[in-house]
């Protein structure tokens, strides 16, 4: 009977049915209840019971934070029980939780699919040769810049050399049948001229009765022969000299499709020699060189693509879509990009085009998004590089949940989903919820939290740390 005594006063105690170290942390501290005490309200405030602690629960809430005062001759403490975490002043800090309002708001239904980061195909350009010929020098390599007319290398050409000549010669002849047009022209004015003269002197005898009419038919007859020989004769070197007009236009032309400028192909002598027959292969636009195909002494033609240039600027992402879910595609639907390479950076675009045929093994269409080629903090020029790996959200539809939060304010814990609810100053109850559609860092809640309910937002890290301490036996210290 004895050994029963003691334990009568503790049973009509209950504050005092408590875990061991739990009372030694309470008896440390006068005046202030046990996590379990009847004086703290469900809200987390202290009752009238505790009204002789001047401050110590006191709190200021702004811009979503808790901030509080301390109270005399109190250390700071943490507490979880059944749910409940309440913060030290210290882990409220810098835990730095900032709450939310539970309600309404729009929520995206989203079609997730993973995807690669794609060359800009239309802006790709092929560096080929117009003529055949042999590399005598390589300009540009693998990796670099270059403009719209910068040479990328240069070939010895024999068949620009032949096209070459043959623009020469026939602008030789050209040349030279003009100048024959022109002293013939002269010499036939010339002969037409002394025809005319006699003419009008035979008309001057005639008047004077000093000639015979026979003499003025005859020197007529001669000024129209000369003149009929000279419109012949003009006409007989114009026709030449229209038709070498004509070949070396055609050659002139021949030359600018082979790839020389109009510069270039009225600068050409025939004084050049080997020169004559130098092809420069340019860069037809801007670009980076991203692929090569030619080496030093070989020998290239029209078929052979020596560069392939890039225009880097925007890039491709293509995403793989089953049959089954192509009809909740569109082209211009908003999409939201993540990449691998990038964590915690989404990128934004639309839908730009839907593949016009299904892959026969793996039953799926090509939906294509175009990017800029920009990443926010990213320390290189184009880091979008073609093989990266991505996901993409495509948003198939839109609609308003009654209740909508943050996706960073839910905690997973195996099957478990909840959130912290915030009851009172540094005071948070853990809340299991249901959630749905998430997307786009948004998640509607289906059961489990009214609208109204303050929700932590961050700082969950701490809440869930401190309450998994307490669940083991360590949750209040000083």
């Amino acid at each position: 009977m004895k050994r029963n005594a003691p334990t009568r006063p503790v049973r009509r105690r209950a504050p005092t049915v408590v875990v061991a170290g739990l009372l030694l942390s309470v008896a440390g501290c006068p005046g202030r209840p046990g996590p379990g005490s009847a004086s703290r309200g469900p809200a987390g405030a202290p009752s009238s019971g505790h009204a002789g602690h001047a401050g110590h629960d006191g709190h200021a809430e702004a811009d979503g934070h808790d901030d509080h005062a301390g109270h005399d001759g109190h250390d700071d403490h943490a507490e979880a029980d059944a749910g409940v975490v309440t913060l030290t002043e210290a882990q409220a800090r810098s835990a730095d939780v900032r709450v939310q309002v539970a309600g309404p708001g729009p929520i995206a239904q989203v079609l997730r699919l993973r995807a690669v980061v794609a060359p800009n195909r239309d802006a790709q350009v092929h560096a080929t040769p117009r003529v055949a010929g042999l590399v005598r020098a390589i300009h540009k390599g693998l990796g670099d810049r270059v403009e719209a007319g910068e040479v990328l290398c240069e070939l010895d050409s024999v068949d620009l050399g032949q096209a070459a000549s043959e623009y020469l010669q026939a602008r030789a002849l050209l040349q030279v049948q003009r100048e024959l047009l022109a002293r013939e022209g002269e010499l036939l004015g010339r002969a037409l001229e002394l025809a005319r003269t006699v003419v009008a002197r035979e008309r001057k005898l005639q008047e004077q009765a000093v000639s015979t009419i026979r003499a003025l038919y005859e020197a007529e007859q001669r000024l129209a022969e000369a003149q009929l020989a000279r419109d012949r004769r003009l006409l007989e070197l114009e026709a030449a000299l229209r038709t070498l007009e004509v070949q070396a236009t055609v050659a002139h032309e021949r030359l600018l499709v082979l790839g020389l400028t109009a510069a270039e192909v009225d600068g050409l002598s025939a004084t050049q020699g080997a020169g004559i027959g130098r092809y420069e292969l340019r860069a037809a636009a801007p670009g980076v060189i991203v692929d090569r195909h030619v080496t030093q002494s070989e020998y290239v033609g029209p078929e052979d693509t020596l560069f392939l240039l890039q225009d880097g600027a925007r890039v491709w992402v293509e995403a793989k879509v089953y049959e089954k879910d192509l009809r909740a595609v569109q082209v211009g639907q908003p999409v939201r990009v993540t990449l691998e390479a990038y964590p915690g950076v989404a990128l934004e675009g639309a839908v730009g085009l839907i593949g016009p045929s299904v892959d026969p093994t793996t039953r799926a269409a090509t939906v294509r998004v175009v990017l800029d080629n920009a990443v926010p903090g990213a320390a290189q020029p184009a880091p979008l590089r073609p093989g990266m790996f991505a996901k993409v959200e495509v948003t198939v539809a839109e609609r308003t949940a009654d209740v909508v939060l943050p996706e960073a304010a839910v905690v997973h814990e195996g099957r478990a989903t909840f959130v912290f609810v915030r009851t009172g100053p540094r005071t948070y109850r853990r809340q299991a919820v249901q959630v749905e559609d998430a997307a786009r860092g948004v998640v509607a809640v289906v059961a489990g939290l009214p609208a109204g309910a303050e929700v932590a937002v961050t700082g969950t890290f701490t809440l869930e740390s401190v309450s998994r301490a307490g669940e083991l036996g360590g949750g209040h210290s000083h």
